[in-house]
C-alpha cells in the first residue's frame, strides 16, 4: 500500500466530515498508524477552540464596532472589512445621463425618472405609464 497524503489521511481520519463514501478499514488503520491520531467520531467543528473572544479581541484593537456582525464579516472578508469601517468604500457606478428622454412611441401616457439610494448606492429609473 503506497503511503497516504496528509489531506488523504485527515480525510480518512474524519477531519473534513462524513465522507460520501465508507472509508476503507485497512486505509483507516494507516491512517491511524501514520499520523499518530485517532480518528474523528463526531462533528469536526466541535473540536475547535472558540474563536469568537479572540475575533472580538482582534477588531477592537484594529478600531473595528465590537459588534457580533463586525467579528463575523471580519472573519469572513478581513481586508473588506478593515477598509469599510474605515470609510474606504468602493464608489459607485455614475449615475445615468439625467437628461429627461421623450416617452416612446405607442399606447403610452406619461413618463416619469425617479431616483431610489438603496444602501449608500443611487439607482435612477424611467416609469413609463401605459394607456
Amino acid at each position: 500500500m503506497e503511503k497516504l497524503r496528509p489531506a488523504a489521511i485527515d480525510i480518512a481520519l474524519g477531519k473534513y466530515g462524513k465522507t460520501p463514501g465508507p472509508i476503507q478499514p485497512e486505509i483507516r488503520e494507516l491512517a491511524i498508524r501514520l499520523s499518530k491520531q485517532e480518528p474523528v467520531l463526531g462533528r469536526p467543528a466541535d473540536l475547535l477552540p472558540p474563536r469568537m473572544p479572540k475575533l472580538m479581541e482582534e477588531i477592537v484593537e484594529r478600531g473595528l464596532p465590537a459588534t457580533e456582525e463586525a467579528a463575523v464579516l471580519y472573519a469572513m472578508f478581513p481586508q473588506q472589512t478593515l477598509d469599510w469601517f474605515q470609510g474606504k468604500r468602493p464608489k459607485a457606478p455614475s449615475s445615468p445621463s439625467s437628461t429627461p428622454s421623450a416617452p416612446s412611441t405607442g399606447k403610452s401616457g406619461s413618463t416619469r425618472h425617479l431616483r431610489i439610494t438603496v444602501a449608500g448606492r443611487t439607482h435612477e429609473a424611467k416609469v413609463e405609464e401605459l394607456a
